[in-house]
């Protein structure tokens, strides 16, 4: 299994939004979409040996994408039933049942440690089951990452208009899923550190459409809010509460020795968003790795079992069988993770919005607009957001965007024309990415 690079058409013919797609085979049963986004740097996403962090897209199914937790997350679940390598090749069935390097089994349920160190209900562990059926996969990246140009990285990615492009990129991605492999199966959005208020933005934008996805995923995920963010419908906790009043289920994975966002971000969300499963029926998952930091890099078996589990789960529903070590419902749950499968419940922190602006505190940020007056020159309305600008606006929010937009300058091609591979990492760039 392998990935192909194409091209997703933004509406109106105002550019390319470049993505790998895992297509599962023609003969395969397709029960579901999955579109993952990376962070502020664009390229391979997480859980890429370190030294590599931030290659670009097409570089993605080389050996420089070791330890790619997208790629492999691809491969497994468009080629349902068959497990990968860290190195994106299948791996011998004699290899895992001689117990090789691969996270624990879907079928088997993780052991629950309750708050007093007791053993909570200790499942049966089951014998894996028939794949529940292909799910095909998009990685997309930004439409401004071309021949491996990071965008927005850390001078443009709190800008609104940053978080606004991201967000239409996701919504043309899922648009085109829906279009080619059905509108009706279930829609599942991975983002990765900035790529986790994108995906909400998205998710949002797509609730109000009437469309909304079954799940999001926020790995790593950062978190915007401001009145500047809220006017446009994108602050990050105002989607959420949005999207899961509309039953849209959420994970919130991430690493307790996280520097880049601070553990405090997604504890913060947990707690104000919890209360909304009950009448709504969504799920709210918030897994801690142990010792887990920001790229997954050290922590890539723990995550990924997580991350696939829950996924499967969002898309298969209650009846599918699915057991994950980060279970999709019923209600809200917060576990932390530890190697082998082993989860405990997590003591999640009462976490005030004011202490997430504190200078420490990283991965939070919130923007202002002009008092008394949205950036489109309407007055300002805080406290009913508006709904999402069209995907094509192109409506900035002080000075300073103005200026960085006019700087963009990106060469877009052909919808299905296979992308050029000549994008090659920076070796001496890191991915800080929030």
């Amino acid at each position: 299994m392998r990935g192909t690079l194409i091209n997703v058409p933004l509406p109106g013919g105002t550019g390319r939004v470049p993505g790998m797609l895992y297509a599962p085979k023609e003969c395969a049963e397709v029960v579901g979409i999955v579109v993952v986004a990376p962070g502020s740097n664009g390229g391979t996403g997480p859980g890429i040996d370190r030294g590599r962090d931030g290659l670009s897209l097409t570089k993605s199914q080389s050996s420089a994408a070791a330890g790619s937790i997208y790629r492999r997350l691809g491969c497994e679940l468009a080629d349902a039933g068959t497990i990968y390598d860290w190195r994106g090749s299948p791996m011998d069935a004699a290899v895992i049942a001689a117990g090789g390097t691969v996270p624990p089994p879907f079928g088997t349920a993780p052991k629950v440690v309750a708050d007093s160190g007791k053993s909570a209900q200790q499942h049966k562990a089951a014998a894996p089951s028939r794949p529940a059926g292909a799910v095909a996969m998009l990685h997309m990246n930004w439409r401004h990452c071309r021949g491996g140009k990071k965008w927005p990285t850390c001078k443009k990615m709190r800008l609104v208009s940053s978080l606004q492009t991201a967000a239409n990129d996701i919504v043309a991605s899922v648009n085109f899923m829906r279009a080619t492999y059905g509108e009706d199966l279930p829609v599942v959005l991975v983002g990765f550190s900035f790529g986790g208020p994108a995906g909400w933005a998205a998710a949002g934008k797509l609730t109000a459409e009437g469309a909304p996805p079954a799940g999001v995923v926020a790995l790593a995920g950062s978190a915007r809010d401001g009145t500047a963010f809220q006017a446009l419908g994108l602050d990050t906790l105002g989607c959420a509460r949005r999207c899961m009043e509309a039953g849209v289920s959420a994970l919130l994975l991430h690493g307790t020795a996280d520097h880049n966002v601070a553990i405090q971000v997604p504890q913060y969300f947990y707690r104000n968003l919890a209360a909304l499963c009950g009448d709504s029926g969504a799920a709210l998952t918030l897994a801690v790795a142990v010792g887990a930091e920001h790229i997954f890099d050290l922590a890539r078996d723990t995550v990924f079992a997580a991350l696939k589990g829950w996924v499967l789960a969002c898309i298969c529903g209650p009846s599918g069988g699915i057991v994950s070590v980060a279970p999709c419902g019923p209600g809200a749950v917060a576990l932390q993770l530890h190697t082998g499968g082993r989860a405990e419940v997590f003591p999640v922190r009462e976490v005030k919005r004011k202490s997430l602006l504190k200078p420490e505190i990283m991965g939070y940020s919130e923007k202002e607009a002009k008092p008394n007056c949205t950036l489109s020159g309407l007055p300002s309305q805080p406290s009913q957001p508006s709904q999402p600008l069209p995907v094509d606006s192109s409506a900035e929010h002080s000075d300073e965007e103005s200026r960085a937009s006019s700087k963009e300058s990106v060469r877009y091609e052909h919808p299905f024309r296979p992308l050029s591979r000549s994008g090659s990492p920076d070796p001496n760039s890191t991915e800080v990415a929030y």
